[in-house]
């Protein structure tokens, strides 16, 4: 016998993590735009591709005995990929990878630089 009820929470369910899938690809393309803003000011880079992956969805901590939300964690970044031209140089890669690191916040072993 199907339930009536369940099959509403399966479908608020459902549409819940499509939102929030919604939200976390928008956060990346966000983060993606604002990194090729940052990597097109490095002198010998052009025709530039950014990907970043992100570990985790946004999680939020509850604080106490409320249900109040106390903090919010926004997802960690798994890993960044650039393809611009100009990668083929030891120095503009070294530049590339040195400002995806600063500016996300990631290690060098997090980030590939190619063209």
């Amino acid at each position: 016998m199907l339930s009536l009820s369940g099959g509403k929470k399966d479908s608020d369910n459902s549409a819940e993590k499509e939102e929030v899938l919604f939200e976390i690809s928008e956060y990346e393309s966000k983060l993606e735009m604002k990194l090729t803003e940052i990597i097109e000011k490095i002198d010998g880079t052009s025709d530039i591709h950014v990907m970043i992956t992100l570990d985790k969805t946004e999680e939020s901590i509850y604080g106490g005995k409320t249900s109040d939300i106390s903090a919010t964690i926004t997802p960690t970044i798994r890993g960044v990929a650039v393809v611009c031209k100009g990668g083929e140089n030891a120095v503009v890669r070294e530049k590339v990878s040195e400002a995806v690191c600063k500016a996300l916040g990631v290690s060098a072993a997090r980030v590939c630089v190619t063209y």
